[in-house]
């Protein structure tokens, strides 16, 4: 269709002129613009246009494109539209809708998270329970009762905690899956060469305001984890 309609614009003045190509998207919509300065049609050859066997060209072509355009373009979803005015030029436009790429598929991830606090815990596992299956834990002893090495691909824990502290729960946890991130969770201000930090691999400071960040922290953590896994031989021992 494209091609036909450029040729067109290039007949309409064989000895000189001008053809634009113009393209812009709205609303998931190509609008596709031909646009010549050439001799142009009345209203008459206009209200025609879209007639099949209808020509504003002598002795040229049988005035098929046009008419046969439109409804290729309305079975896709689309259509054409024409403007013209003599002696300044035309310009056909092409509607079509864009197809929406695919997302790739996310892969879910497992996601620990401790904190003692039931309504902060609530709302970190609404945050991110979005493309990851979430548990929540309260107490660090009961975490290490109940954990085995990659049950989890990311664990979020708190650092204050009455039973244990989330540094020494962080190192527990390193010693049973080497291959696990951790992500300290504090309201805290930690720099990033504090002693806690040892044995994290990242920082979630409460509260919590730029939450696509945190998203993708704790999305980059689980790949960290996978990879991690990945490379590391089935039977190795921890270490």
């Amino acid at each position: 269709i494209l091609n036909q309609l450029v040729h067109n614009a290039v007949e309409s003045n064989p000895t000189s002129g001008v053809v634009e190509i113009e393209g812009r998207i709205r609303e998931g919509w190509l609008y596709l613009t031909i646009r010549d300065d050439g001799a142009g049609m009345d209203q008459a050859a206009q209200r025609r246009v879209f007639e099949p066997l209808f020509t504003t060209k002598s002795g040229v072509g049988v005035g098929m494109s046009l008419a046969a355009a439109r409804p290729r373009l309305q079975q896709w979803g689309g259509d054409i539209f024409l403007h013209s005015t003599i002696d300044v030029g035309t310009a056909v436009t092409l509607k079509v809708r864009l197809v929406p790429r695919r997302p790739r598929p996310v892969q879910r991830g497992r996601v620990l998270i401790v904190e003692d606090e039931p309504h902060i815990a609530r709302a970190l596992k609404r945050l991110f329970g979005r493309n990851n299956d979430v548990e929540l834990a309260h107490d660090g002893n009961d975490v290490l009762v109940r954990y085995a090495p990659t049950d989890f691909d990311v664990a979020i824990i708190d650092l204050s905690m009455p039973q244990m502290s989330g540094d020494t729960l962080a190192h527990a946890l390193r010693e049973r899956d080497p291959t696990l991130s951790l992500i300290l969770l504090t309201g805290w201000l930690i720099q990033p060469d504090d002693p806690l930090m040892e044995g994290f691999d990242g920082l979630l400071q409460k509260p919590l305001t730029d939450l696509s960040t945190a998203r993708q922290r704790i999305a980059e953590a689980i790949a960290t984890t996978r990879q991690r896994r990945a490379a590391t031989p089935p039977g190795s021992p921890p270490g």
